[in-house]
């Protein structure tokens, strides 16, 4: 295993992965009236800020990221509020109390509230999250397949809403084979206008799109994931490897030298 996915468990190489990591969610799943128990697994693994750290170049000590008040200095976590910038220099402190009053009553359950088909689901509001629903038990799994059948015999989305992290999300859950995948959406507010598109389809002759569609047959063949790859971690990995490889050649230099000079030494004695 590289070295930077080494440090990523789960790191993708192929859709389908040998293991599982540690379910991250467990509540009911509400569809109707099915109501079953069901447990999410992260369906990726994508670190947050890369496996690079920030030194000092000058000495290589490990910057700290430190919270400092221009007034009284240096804080601990006890000591750090949140406020809403009302205006300039005007800020409006909140209490514990008064954001802990702003949490979501979490009920534990995924409750979906429409269906939709696969043409009306608007895919810009992904936000790039995605969880695998497994059946919380072995008693659970008659209800978990007749949830997967029936999202996926219409190639249905199913939308609606849960509590993740504390927040209150919109969410989409579709079957995928024999299991199904939850997606952290985006709150459609969120969204941006569409650019100005004045196209015009209809002008599209079948002949050209004939033509079109028999220059694109070559991109129809079956697809490899495992050949879709993060290059960069390869090309830091060999990097990494490289560095490995030559302290560990200078070590070895500099104890054979060591060794040569201790033996010239006995010599001369």
């Amino acid at each position: 295993m590289s070295v930077v996915a080494s440090r990523m468990p789960g790191a993708p190489g192929a859709p389908s992965p040998t293991t599982a990591s540690r379910a991250s969610w467990s509540g009911l799943f509400a569809l109707g009236p099915l109501r079953l128990p069901v447990k999410a697994y992260p369906a990726l693994v994508v670190p947050s800020h890369g496996p690079l750290h920030q030194i000092h170049a000058c000495c290589g000590e490990r910057i700290s990221q430190r919270k400092i008040c221009p007034t009284h200095g240096e804080l601990t976590a006890d000591e750090i509020g949140k406020a809403f910038e009302y205006g300039p220099d005007d800020q409006l402190a909140f209490s514990a109390e008064e954001l802990e009053a702003l949490a979501p009553t979490d009920d534990k359950t995924i409750q979906i509230e429409h269906l939709l088909p696969q043409e009306r689901f608007d895919l810009s509001l992904l936000s790039g999250r995605s969880l695998y629903l497994a059946a919380a038990h072995l008693a659970a799994g008659s209800a978990y397949a007749q949830a997967v059948v029936a999202l996926a015999h219409q190639n249905l989305w199913a939308v609606g809403r849960v509590v993740l992290s504390e927040q209150r999300r919109p969410i989409a859950v579709r079957a995928e084979g024999r299991r199904r995948l939850l997606f952290v959406l985006h709150w459609p507010e969120h969204r941006r206008a569409f650019p100005s598109a004045d196209v015009d389809v209809a002008q599209v002759a079948p002949a050209e799109l004939r033509a079109i569609d028999k220059a694109l047959l070559q991109l129809h063949q079956a697809l490899a994931w495992e050949t879709y790859r993060d290059e960069g971690a390869d090309r830091l990995n060999a990097l990494i490897e490289a560095k490995v490889s030559a302290r560990r050649a200078a070590i070895e230099s500099l104890n054979a030298t060591q060794k040569g000079s201790k033996t010239c030494r006995r010599r001369a004695a």
